[in-house]
């Protein structure tokens, strides 16, 4: 009996570890990721402005020229750039108020109460600009995120995230939090679209999926804050596919070992 119980310890210890590499592998990949993508986009943009000036001394060919407007040939997912977020607003760097403007589609950017869909919280580039420059750092993490996309290369991604209280990267259920974090667990629903955030809807998680680590994907699904930030997902300007997918991930899980 003694050896049982010592091989299912054995065994439970080998499966808690297992998750928590797997759980640290998804986010580093998620970040080095957006870090392999944008060095590339910034190489390629070097290129394209070579090509630019190489063109300006010779007559155009037959064959059309990459541009400025070109459309780029990467794409980061709403669980990348939510993740960038989070990373850069953690951060004290010199360069952190052009790095998370950098997350952000400024012209299209609106901030939108969950609880009612009409009350826009915050809007504009103006704004965007005004709290990137201004809001504090402090350590910002998200609990749990379920990822959404569609079948449909057009469309947008989505990242739906859940915050502890004092963790959220600048939202709180009034909108824009710059002088302190929101002091309540919130969950953040974040549109990428060509690889910025272009919409934001900010609700209260008065369910507890943030804080309840046991929260598991089926249960994270039947939630109230997902239903709704599905039916949000699926409007107009978001998810056409013929079919969904979701994708869920419990950080309140990860065990530190050692």
């Amino acid at each position: 009996d003694r050896d049982r119980d010592r091989d299912r310890d054995r065994d439970r210890d080998r499966h808690r570890n297992r998750r928590h590499e797997d759980h640290h592998r998804d986010r580093d990949r998620n970040r080095d990721s957006y870090r392999e993508r944008k060095d590339r986009a910034r190489d390629q943009s070097s290129e394209r402005d070579g090509e630019s000036q190489g063109a300006e001394k010779q007559p155009a060919t037959g064959a059309a020229q990459e541009g400025p407007t070109a459309v780029p040939d990467f794409s980061f997912t709403a669980a990348q750039v939510a993740e960038r977020l989070v990373e850069v607003f953690s951060t004290k760097s010199k360069l952190r108020s052009s790095q998370l403007l950098e997350c952000f589609h400024a012209e299209e950017f609106v901030v939108i109460s969950a609880e009612d869909d009409q009350d826009i919280l915050a809007e504009g580039k103006e704004e965007l600009d005004l709290h990137c420059r201004k809001v504090q750092p402090w350590k910002a993490e998200a609990a749990k995120r379920i990822y959404l996309e569609s079948d449909k290369d057009d469309d947008p991604t989505f990242a739906l995230d859940f915050y502890c209280g004092g963790l959220s990267p600048g939202f709180g259920s009034d909108g824009l939090m710059t002088m302190s974090p929101e002091k309540r667990s919130i969950w953040v629903l974040y549109r990428v679209n060509k690889n910025q955030i272009n919409k934001v809807w900010v609700g209260l998680d008065s369910e507890g999926i943030a804080k309840n680590a046991d929260v598991d994907d089926e249960t994270a699904y039947a939630s109230s804050a997902f239903m709704t930030a599905l039916d949000f997902a699926v409007r107009p300007g978001g998810l056409t596919g013929s079919s969904i997918q979701k994708h869920y991930n419990n950080y309140a899980k990860i065990e530190v070992w050692g």
